[in-house]
């Protein structure tokens, strides 16, 4: 399931929940706003993954920096590719 199925998925959730239906104008908007809290989710578990990794490996300062340097470049194409769907 694509990052704009689920937004899709939330958009029509939350209009059944308030029993409304909204413009196609309102419906992008809580589009994009599901899409931006999705992918800030992710980016911060990224970042919680990062900083206990980081815990974990201190006695090995060498391992820490492979493992930071892959979440970075994970992250990265993890950015370019939510970017590529909106």
């Amino acid at each position: 399931m694509t990052i704009n199925d689920l937004a899709a998925k939330a958009v029509e959730e939350i209009a059944k929940a308030l029993d409304v239906q909204p413009s196609d104008a309102q419906a992008k908007s809580v589009d994009d706003i599901v899409q931006q809290a999705i992918i800030n989710a992710v980016l911060e578990e990224r970042s919680r993954c990062a900083t206990v990794a980081t815990n974990v490996c201190t006695a090995d300062q060498d391992l820490v920096h492979k493992i930071q340097a892959e979440i970075r470049a994970d992250e990265a194409a993890l950015i370019a590719n939510l970017s590529a769907l909106r």
